[in-house]
């Protein structure tokens, strides 16, 4: 039995391709920017890794590395790392209390 291959794989012409934050992709609401977001996906307060955030917002990587560059310019975002293991997140929030310096219950004793 011989095995079967698959075709291989095409890009799609330029043509088909949809822009960064435009109808169909994770960015496109009224007014939204590629800034914006980037923005929301990292207020969730985890560390993304460029790649990462190009995938969740259907472009390529070096475009949220551009974005997030014009991002960390305008003190936007902050980045830790360099190079492969450079990883991008929101700054803290200035004057919100975080949950680890919220009062817990009282200490036996």
């Amino acid at each position: 039995m011989g095995a079967q291959q698959s075709p291989p794989l095409q890009r799609s012409p330029a043509s088909q391709r949809v822009p960064f934050g435009h109808a169909g992709q994770p960015g496109a609401s009224t007014g939204s920017t590629p800034h914006a977001s980037v923005l929301a996906l990292l207020t969730d307060g985890e560390a993304w890794s460029s790649s990462a955030l190009g995938l969740a917002l259907g472009t390529s990587q070096r475009t949220a590395q551009r974005t997030l560059e014009s991002l960390l310019a305008a003190g936007q975002v902050r980045a830790v790392g360099a190079g492969r293991s450079r990883r991008w997140t929101s700054p803290p929030l200035v004057g919100f209390t975080t949950t680890l310096l919220l009062p817990g219950p009282p200490l036996p004793g």
